[in-house]
């Protein structure tokens, strides 16, 4: 037999904002993440680095 107020809460209807939409809350921040990578892989694309910014910085060699 269950305790009686675990069976009220396991018997009620009522659910809160987050027992109602976690699932969704989870999956809408994985498909923003997704399409984050999908907007910085195109930006990448569209303006290449190249290696046009490297700085080569030559240094004295010790003997």
């Amino acid at each position: 037999m269950a305790h009686q107020g675990a069976a009220h809460y396991i018997n009620d209807g009522t659910k809160s904002f987050m027992d109602k939409y976690t699932d969704l809350v989870h999956l809408g921040a994985a498909a923003l993440s997704v399409i984050g990578s999908i907007f910085a892989a195109i930006y990448a694309k569209i303006h290449p680095q190249g290696d046009s910014n490297v700085v080569v910085v030559k240094t004295a060699q010790s003997a």
